[in-house]
């Protein structure tokens, strides 16, 4: 999309890829390769990734993404031509991994303006089969849907569905949608259609089949979710009467972390005027499983409640706490609404604590990122988003050898996944500088092995908020707390960052924030696809992400060949990465 703000002649469009070695740390060199149109004629613009996870607002899409001492964007494109198109590619060491750079902003420049802006964003491919207990005519239903987003982790973003199917009904349009339930396995949990915003928006439909029953194409859905919220969903395929196809869009990276709980901190509901405004307090979900099954528990202590009244607590399928037309209604994957859901009696003084069981059809990992919203007798009047936790274990900073002896945990913790949301740290010190206030903050670089890496102060905002302290006893020990914005979401914000704790002239602590209560898995990382146009022998393996920077009816163009390639390569091996055939952005 045009830069957030810029208003000149130039049209900025095309697509970016980075690719990484699959083993992946912060030595890694990411690789640049990209198409762009509507550039500076016979000019070679600058093309760098930034720190800031949006394009909708200059304020934060900040300044260039790197962990290393020295800045190492300095890349630009191959010289354009006189129309102003560019092909190519880069490599750069940056001090950070493949994951790093998921759901951070590319930026091109002309000579004097930033013209174009995208997010890098995975994409989740369904395969899809026959679905559970059908055995109609259309059974032999097959092929694959690709969605991908518009925007890394907004509620906002639209959706961009490709689809490439056989086995459907001749010469028919069937529904194509993405369902709440989180198996194939199952029909009484695939559920209904998944959606966020006030009306469902999947009335969508295939290109008329041919009379041989395939159907290839794409189409847009804003549906108030992006591409973390869809992967692990059910993608349905129908005939004219029956649903007789389904999949799971699963991600062939390992990026994502699944956490196996997750804490919503409440305050008001957004648009809430009424005298429940003090609404505040913690609900923590927990469960038994990571699948479809799970029970979920919900622990929750809350003031500012309507006194003497049992009000409603419930998960929504929203996934902010923003926008009250997002919030959406009560998520489950069930035949019937399991949220019944109630506090016990609010006290006089309307506070509240206790704990309650649901079985949804949803595991812990699908309820991160929902809005858990409290109700009175009539009204929302409270609403946080769950996220989960990550840690850092405090241990002496790489090649400090002062007299301190840093030591202990510091836990983060937020209140959404978007830019303006907000981090909270939870310390508890020892080793520091007696009687001072040393500095705490959250740093770039993913590595407390190498000083060298650590690098500065992370943040998207426009000056820097990282004035935070921990305030130490006559011991050189601090606990607290604190909270701040600095223009990222949790998990780009602070999962995998280190955080280093000062003392009055140097950096004497260091650990790196892990996510907490992790899905464990079995499943090794998967063997990465060859670059596209490859013979499939190399061994220089590689994991693909695509970023749109703008759309165009070039860009249409090119994506609908992408994915005409995508399609053509049917059934491919589990340890192959679909390509990520990109994602529309509105100009």
């Amino acid at each position: 999309m045009t830069y957030p703000g810029y208003t000149g002649s130039r049209t900025a469009a095309g697509t970016v890829t980075v690719t990484a070695p699959q083993a992946d740390n912060y030595t890694s060199t990411l690789a640049l390769s990209y198409s762009l149109t509507g550039l500076e004629a016979n000019y070679a613009g600058g093309l760098h990734i930034h720190t800031g996870t949006t394009c909708e607002d200059a304020n934060y899409v900040s300044g260039h993404f790197y962990a290393t001492t020295t800045d190492p964007w300095t890349t630009t494109v191959t010289t354009s031509d006189g129309d102003g198109a560019s092909s190519g590619s880069f490599s750069v060491q940056a001090g950070l991994t493949f994951c790093d750079t998921v759901g951070h902003a590319i930026v091109v420049h002309d000579g004097t303006d930033r013209i174009g802006c995208g997010i890098c964003i995975e994409s989740c491919t369904a395969s899809i089969t026959t679905y559970p207990s059908y055995t109609g005519s259309h059974a032999s239903v097959a092929g694959s849907v690709s969605v991908a987003a518009s925007a890394a982790l907004d509620y906002k973003s639209t959706l961009s569905l490709y689809y490439d199917l056989t086995g459907l009904e001749p010469l028919a349009s069937g529904g194509l949608h993405i369902h709440t339930g989180t198996t194939c396995e199952d029909s009484d949990y695939v559920s209904g259609h998944y959606y966020a915003t006030s009306a469902d928006p999947w009335t969508t439909t295939v290109e008329t089949a041919s009379a041989a029953g395939a159907s290839f194409g794409i189409f847009d859905v804003a549906a108030g979710l992006s591409v973390p919220d869809i992967v692990g969903r059910a993608v349905v395929m129908h005939d004219g009467t029956d649903r007789i196809g389904c999949g799971i869009c699963t991600q062939s990276t390992t990026c994502a972390k699944q956490s196996t709980t997750c804490k919503a901190s409440l305050s008001t509901y957004p648009g809430y005027i009424g005298i429940r405004t003090e609404a505040a307090g913690t609900v923590t979900v927990t469960g038994t499983t990571d699948t479809y099954l799970n029970t979920l528990s919900l622990d929750y202590s809350l003031t500012g409640l309507e006194p003497n009244y049992a009000g409603g607590l419930h998960i929504h399928g929203g996934t902010t706490c923003e926008d009250k037309d997002y919030v959406a209604g009560h998520y489950y994957a069930t035949s019937a609404d399991p949220w019944t859901t109630r506090v016990e009696t609010a006290s006089a003084a309307g506070a509240s604590s206790g704990n309650f069981s649901v079985m949804a059809g949803l595991s812990v990992p699908d309820i991160v990122g929902r809005a858990v919203v409290v109700h009175d007798g009539t009204d929302r009047i409270g609403c946080g988003v769950c996220t989960p936790t990550c840690t850092a274990s405090i241990t002496t900073y790489p090649g400090y050898t002062g007299s301190r002896t840093a030591a202990g945990t510091v836990t983060v913790t937020g209140n959404g996944e978007g830019y303006l949301s907000t981090l909270s740290l939870d310390y508890s010190l020892t080793g520091l500088e007696p009687s001072y206030a040393g500095g705490l903050h959250i740093h770039t670089g993913t590595t407390c092995d190498d000083k060298d890496y650590v690098s500065g102060h992370y943040y998207a905002t426009t000056t820097d908020p990282w004035t935070t302290t921990a305030s130490s006893d006559g011991s050189g020990a601090a606990s607290g707390s604190f909270s701040v914005m600095a223009g990222n979401g949790f998990s780009s914000g602070a999962v995998g960052h280190a955080i280093v704790v000062h003392d009055g002239t140097d950096r004497i602590g260091c650990g790196v924030c892990v996510q907490d209560s992790l899905v464990q898995t079995s499943t090794t990382a998967p063997t990465m696809a060859p670059t596209l146009g490859s013979s499939g022998d190399s061994d220089d393996l590689e994991i693909y992400l695509i970023v749109v920077i703008a759309v165009g009816c070039l860009l249409l163009i090119g994506v609908i060949i992408m994915f005409a390639i995508v399609g053509m390569k049917k059934n491919p091996k589990a340890s192959e990465v679909e390509i990520a055939v990109g994602q529309k952005t509105a100009v």
